[in-house]
């Protein structure tokens, strides 16, 4: 507030006193020296309603004084209203500012997205739509007598990414491991590529799995592993020595062929076995992914006594018949008593003789 006066009957310098401040209660006084005899001075109201400001000019011994009645309108009181508070998050990427006090609102600031003023009431409001962190500040002020308040206020900003990984990073589906248990890692909600919600699923199929994690502030990120398979049957065959037992060969070794454990129908779980009987001999071959396959092989036997006779079966020699000729019956090989090898002898003395028949599969009679 300026303040002028006029100052007359004065010779020289004068002392004055210029007093403002609160009726009967001054706040504050200026003193000084003037020649003048037109008074200037610029004072602060240091509060709003009735202030009286007193102006004392002293010269040469002689006082005079004069009183203004000053009146002081009140400023405006802001009230400043953040309805979604003042964070800005990925749910929230725009916030509503709201302040009263007024009639004229105007607002600054970083990220202003638009400003009105709405009547509500018989009250204006100003409204601010932010969508950026940083300081704002907001103008309020009243038409009729034209005083203006600011006040200013922090918009905060939490848009980060929440972390999300999944456990295992990576795993093969297998025979002996049909499914896998994946599990997010973070805090937040989930939401799988399957549907699910929970924090653990469990994937029995080959495929790209993923999951979104949601943060407390709607932020979200996105982990995936991608699941192999490996069910491959393994490659089994058996080979044998001999497929058939005979008395030349009353066993036969079977072997196993194929990578991984083995189990024989026999209960033997070594690559080789040795079969001495007759029947199905089978193997089931177990690989490193846990799948299995089977080979069988039949092993027949053949160790029955040859039928064997003599022909004639009882001879008897004579002056007239010296000699006779035994024969032997049967299909193999002979061994007649006498040493003989032929499938017929002559014989030219009594007494017993015997041959040995041996069939091809080494059995004799």
């Amino acid at each position: 507030v300026t303040f002028t006066a006029s100052v007359g009957n004065v010779t020289g310098s004068y002392n004055y006193t210029l007093t403002n401040g609160i009726v009967d209660s001054p706040t504050g006084t200026t003193t000084g020296t003037g020649t003048s005899t037109t008074f200037s001075q610029v004072m602060t109201a240091n509060d709003a309603g009735f202030l009286n400001y007193t102006l004392t000019i002293n010269s040469q011994g002689q006082t005079a004084s004069e009183t203004y009645l000053l009146s002081v309108a009140e400023l405006p009181t802001i009230s400043l209203m953040t309805p979604d508070g003042t964070e800005l998050t990925c749910n929230q990427p725009t916030l509503v500012v709201m302040a009263r006090g007024g009639d004229q609102y105007e607002f600054s600031g970083p990220g202003i997205v638009r400003q009105e003023v709405v009547e509500d009431r018989e009250q204006w409001t100003g409204i601010a739509e932010v969508n950026q962190a940083g300081v704002y500040s907001v103008t309020v002020g009243t038409g009729e007598i034209g005083c203006y308040s600011v006040s200013s206020f922090t918009i905060t900003e939490d848009t980060s990414l929440p972390l999300v990984s999944i456990t295992p990073s990576s795993a093969t589906l297998t025979c002996a491991n049909p499914s896998v248990t994946l599990t997010a890692t973070g805090t937040g909600s989930y939401l799988w590529s399957t549907g699910a919600t929970s924090q653990t699923i469990s994937a029995a199929a080959s495929g790209t799995y993923s999951v979104t994690l949601t943060g407390s502030n709607g932020c979200t990120a996105t982990a995936s592993i991608t699941l192999e398979q490996n069910t491959d049957l393994p490659s089994v065959s058996i080979s044998a020595t001999n497929l058939t037992l005979t008395c030349a060969n009353p066993s036969a070794t079977l072997t196993a062929n194929g990578v991984g454990s083995y189990l024989w129908n026999t209960g033997a779980t070594s690559q080789t076995i040795t079969a001495a009987a007759s029947g199905t001999y089978s193997v089931t071959l177990t690989a490193d992914n846990g799948c299995s396959a089977t080979a069988s092989v039949g092993v027949s036997a053949d160790q029955n006594a040859p039928q064997l006779s003599i022909s004639p079966s009882s001879t008897t020699l004579s002056c007239a018949s010296p000699t006779a000729s035994l024969t032997a019956v049967g299909t193999g090989t002979v061994l007649w008593s006498t040493g003989s090898t032929d499938r017929i002898i002559s014989i030219t003395s009594a007494g017993t003789y015997s041959v040995t028949l041996t069939a091809p599969g080494g059995c004799t009679a």
